[in-house]
């Protein structure tokens, strides 16, 4: 996860980035990672290491004190409209933090989508 965000943060090099480019950006470097490293991140199994690595604390839960961290860590410097957005598109509308269940399904739908898409890419 760190290599994937510390190559995220290169290839941006201080340019601003929306919020669907930057996951966009690092469903593909995780899968990479992933897929080269300690098996498929098409299985449940593989997104809980993802998690795991963001988590922490193993608390269960991605707060918005977490994420800015992360943020924080990796020079994304996301405001705090950015953290509420990353949280409402990952756990819901209203939502104030991220629950393990709530991250699987959305990386779930991210990664699917991707899949799909490579399979049109290939005719």
């Amino acid at each position: 996860m760190f290599r994937a965000l510390t190559d995220l943060v290169t290839e941006y090099n201080e340019t601003e980035v929306d919020f669907d480019t930057f996951i966009k950006d690092l469903t593909e470097r995780l899968v990479m990672i992933m897929k080269y490293s300690q098996g498929s991140p098409f299985n449940e199994a593989a997104r809980r290491k993802i998690w795991e690595l963001l988590d922490f604390e193993a608390k269960e839960v991605l707060t918005p004190e977490d994420i800015r961290f992360i943020s924080n860590e990796l020079k994304f410097n996301l405001t705090e409209d950015d953290i509420k957005e990353v949280i409402q598109n990952v756990a819901g509308y209203e939502a104030d933090s991220i629950p393990y269940d709530k991250f699987e399904k959305y990386m779930a739908r991210k990664i699917h989508k991707r899949q799909l898409e490579q399979e049109v890419l290939k005719g």
